[in-house]
């Protein structure tokens, strides 16, 4: 047991739910987009257990990026395959691997389908203390756990949504999960692998995270440029230097050491994904993946400033929930 234990939080992407039997839940979120920035979809693919038999289920969800419609397809748990010590999703005819997604969706009004096919992927950095987004905190079991699969990657391949043909050769994707029993009740979801610098990404979150019976800040923003890796998290001695929200943008800046990230988003409308709680999959998530990204990295030494980094990242996917000045005084 202590063998597994060790060889999943040292593979996060593998599955984590093989004998849970309480209230768990696990999804995998891909974001694609056609190389023209034309079309763009996030797919989440994921399974829900509860003590009510009948609750639990296995789902793909999708967000069309430009219409802003969301689908939820609903397959019972025994659908759902995931076999030990292997990133190999299975639910019905759809298939979710590091290097592939193939997709058959159907129900009364809609169909969805198509192959894409990964390559090139840029694996989020992990040792021994820090196997992944979480940092040592990976080593924890916390009721919602984050792991970046491929901070950015190629995509070649279609999906035909609808009678829809969309061609995505050339186009770009991104790959992370989330398990646990629920996510945070304060949180924020940020990223965008589409700078002017190709193979730039960010990828940000940060919630309330429980700790010896008392709430605190915990976040992980990690930049991707130029094959180096800047990661600001508080498990590494990050601090937040600024932090503000409002109906327009939310903007933070933050300092390890001599380094300083500005990340500044504009808000913009998207579509309601459904997460889960203590019931069902049923919590509204507004996420949009149309929103901009301002991002400076800067090096900061006796009164002199060295940029590192300065962009502008597209088709942002963004996720805003619960009270945000609670979230931020924490």
């Amino acid at each position: 047991m202590i063998y597994q234990y060790v060889q999943t939080t040292m593979n996060p992407s593998w599955f984590h739910g093989h004998k849970r039997k309480r209230r768990f839940f696990e999804g995998w979120y891909s974001k694609v987009v056609t190389a023209d920035g034309s079309h763009k979809f996030a797919i989440i693919i994921g399974m829900y257990i509860h003590p009510e038999n009948t609750k639990s289920h296995a789902f793909i969800q999708l967000l069309d990026g430009i219409s802003l419609q969301t689908y939820y397809f609903r397959y019972p748990i025994q659908a759902f395959l995931a076999p030990n010590k292997q990133f190999d999703i299975t639910i019905g005819e759809n298939h979710l691997c590091r290097k592939s997604l193939r997709l058959n969706l159907i129900d009364a009004d809609n169909h969805v389908h198509g192959e894409l096919r990964f390559s090139n992927l840029s694996p989020f950095p992990k040792t021994w203390f820090c196997p992944g987004t979480m940092g040592p905190g990976a080593w924890l079991s916390f009721p919602c756990n984050h792991y970046i699969v491929s901070l950015d990657h190629c995509i070649d391949g279609y999906l035909n949504v609808n009678g829809n043909h969309i061609q995505f050769d050339g186009g770009k994707g991104y790959t992370e999960k989330d398990w646990g029993t629920s996510f945070p009740s304060e949180y924020i979801w940020q990223q965008s692998n589409h700078f002017e610098s190709s193979g730039t990404s960010l990828s940000c979150v940060i919630g309330n995270v429980p700790v010896l019976g008392r709430k605190i800040k915990g976040y992980s923003i990690g930049l991707w440029h130029k094959n180096q890796f800047y990661n600001f998290a508080n498990y590494n001695n990050t601090k937040f230097v600024d932090f503000c929200e409002n109906d327009q943008v939310i903007q933070y800046v933050l300092k390890k050491g001599r380094q300083y990230l500005q990340v500044v988003v504009e808000k913009t409308p998207g579509g309601v994904l459904l997460g889960p709680n203590k019931h069902d999959v049923s919590s509204p998530i507004h996420e949009t993946i149309n929103s901009i990204m301002h991002v400076s990295l800067w090096k900061q030494h006796r009164g002199s400033r060295t940029t590192l980094f300065k962009g502008i990242g597209l088709h942002t996917g963004l996720e805003i929930d619960g009270d945000m000045k609670a979230l931020i005084s924490l």
